[in-house]
């Protein structure tokens, strides 16, 4: 395993988290701590020291370790009972077809690169064209083993944890794509104000608030999934979460990286999805950023609805998907060309909406696909080389035989 200074470096990015000292969260309680459950790996560990000295203006940020634990005493070590076996960790009504198959992956001990690390724009489609982050705002639903709607037959997406956002969304993507520059299983250093500025947000109490609460909200969900291909798994979308002096102490998941390398990761525009003033329309914009340019959808209010996220029973969601559609198409029409609203019937599930892609191209990357292509390659390159050996092989008998060379008499 390679140390950190030998991961990918990466350009400036759209996410680019600044270091800061100066914050005044300590005394936010997590949401979990009144309700007695507890938040995975919280804690009031000290905060790590940077033994690599002041960060040089414009260098990407990279994470402080987390500070090793102490040695305990022998004698404490030999007092300590054997822990018990682990219990299983499996919601319970979770589809058979996506039942946990092997053990989690293991604390990572260094870093593990995560794909497509040069290319911070790039995020799994999981995140894209379902309902994990929906529309609306956080009103504390929380969701056990809840098989979320997903664009296609072949993804499927089970949820548990509290209801997330299109705002707890943005903050995954800034933790994400921190983390490219990382590694994903060591700790990253987050500071609230940082993420703020990166997002072009307001950096006072309020906004970094809530930021706070979406890591909380991100520490709290897990996902179990199988993807187009047959790719399945389960991870949390943030392993750990803890308060240290001054920041935030966040750390990728190794178990979601089998995810990211065996889903599409589409370019999003994220300055353009956050310049859109409704969250259906950011929504939208997503969704429609993952399709080829001048393709045309059709769908059923109720289904786009499930699909999204928006509550079944909001009569105003037609209206409010013909503003966010109209505005997309203002905006952004080289994603939305034209829409058009059906009404028939006196259920508004049942109406339809045409929408039409603009002449956008998706950019999308597909780690998993190029490794089988460049493995391909390099056993074809293999096979080649073998051919030419033995046929160098077959010319240097044929020359012994020749000669009478190796006890062969012509």
């Amino acid at each position: 395993m390679s140390n950190p200074s030998h991961l990918p470096k990466a350009p400036a990015a759209p996410y680019a988290v600044g270091w800061s000292d100066d914050l005044d969260e300590e005394a936010i309680e997590p949401p979990w701590a009144d309700a007695g459950a507890a938040c995975p790996e919280i804690s009031s560990k000290p905060e790590a020291v940077d033994a690599r000295g002041p960060i040089p203006a414009g260098v990407a940020p990279l994470a402080a370790p987390c500070p090793a634990a102490p040695t305990p005493a022998a004698s404490a070590v030999a007092a300590t009972p054997p822990a018990a076996p682990p219990q299983s960790s499996q919601p319970a009504g979770v589809p058979p077809s996506l039942a946990r198959t092997s053990e989690r992956a293991s604390d990572a001990a260094e870093p593990i690169p995560l794909p497509v690390a040069d290319k911070l724009d790039r995020f799994p489609a999981l995140a894209s064209r379902g309902g994990l982050f929906r529309v609306g705002i956080d009103g504390g639903q929380v969701f056990k083993a809840v098989e979320l709607a997903c664009l296609e037959k072949e993804r499927q997406l089970v949820y548990t944890g509290p209801k997330l956002t299109m705002d707890d969304k943005r903050v995954w993507e800034v933790v994400l794509a921190t983390a490219k520059q990382r590694g994903a299983g060591v700790e990253i250093r987050l500071s609230a104000r940082g993420v703020a500025a990166a997002l072009k947000r307001s950096t006072g109490g309020k906004e970094t608030n809530r930021i706070v609460a979406s890591l909380k909200r991100l520490a709290q969900a897990e996902i179990i999934y199988e993807l187009p291909g047959g790719a399945r798994g389960s991870a949390r979308l943030l392993k750990s979460l803890r308060k240290a002096p001054g920041c935030w102490m966040a750390t990728l998941d190794p178990d979601l990286l089998t995810a990211l390398r065996e889903d599409k990761q589409f370019r999003i525009d994220v300055a353009r999805r956050e310049s859109l003033s409704s969250r259906l329309a950011k929504w939208l914009h997503d969704f429609l950023s993952t399709h080829a340019p001048a393709s045309k959808w059709d769908f059923e209010l109720g289904r786009l609805a499930e699909l999204c996220g928006a509550d079944p029973h909001d009569t105003h969601f037609p209206a409010n998907l013909d503003d966010a559609l109209t505005e997309l198409m203002r905006s952004c029409p080289s994603v939305l060309a034209s829409h058009q609203l059906g009404r028939i019937g006196r259920e508004w599930a049942f109406w339809t909406v045409s929408m039409r892609k603009g002449d956008e191209k998706a950019e999308f990357t597909w780690p998993a696909e190029e490794e089988r292509k460049a493995q391909a390659k390099r056993d074809a390159a293999a096979a080649r080389k073998q051919a030419r050996e033995g046929r160098r092989q077959e010319r240097a008998t044929a020359k012994k035989q020749a000669r009478g060379v190796g006890g062969v008499v012509l």
